[in-house]
């Protein structure tokens, strides 16, 4: 496994920098938009790709109808400037799921940096800890924290659990 060790201390400080400039960015955007409820966003009809494409075509052409345009209350401008901002708004997207997929990954890592060894020393630990109280006691929360859902039944029945091979 690579080892992606990168000082606490100054990975903290980063991350307690990029906090306030994503409280920043969201202060700059939330200038225009809002937050919706659960209920309001349910009610929005959800844009197609497909749709949103048609749409530009549309708005640039629906002049051309204006008996249409007037039986519809189409705002060819409205729609324009609405697309507009779902453009702008696509970057942005893109740039915090890429931010977002580098989080995930750094988790991931450091997870699976911690899991490995810490399975290491839980299996080094079994034997000797039935013996050794303070050890036994160190690894409780492991053992706890590792027993499968089947142990946990077991456990709940008073069965007695098997001995791991």
């Amino acid at each position: 496994m690579d080892s992606s060790r990168v000082d606490a201390k100054r990975f903290g400080q980063a991350v307690t920098d990029s906090v306030k400039d994503l409280e920043a960015v969201e202060k700059r955007i939330a200038r225009f938009v809002g937050l919706l409820t659960a209920d309001e966003r349910k009610r929005y009809v959800k844009g197609r790709p497909d749709v949103m494409a048609a749409a530009s075509g549309l708005a640039s052409r629906a002049k051309q109808h204006s008996a249409i345009v007037d039986a519809s209350g189409f705002d060819a401008e409205a729609v324009a400037e609405d697309l507009a901002n779902l453009t702008a708004l696509e970057a942005l997207e893109t740039k915090v799921a890429e931010l977002q997929r580098r989080l995930a990954d750094a988790r991931l890592s450091w997870e699976a940096e911690v899991m490995v060894p810490t399975q290491n020393f839980y299996g080094a630990a079994g034997h000797p800890a039935r013996t050794d109280a303070e050890l036994a006691a160190t690894i409780k929360p492991l053992r706890d924290a590792f027993s499968t859902p089947r142990a946990d039944a077991r456990k709940a029945a008073g069965e007695p659990s098997k001995p791991s091979a």
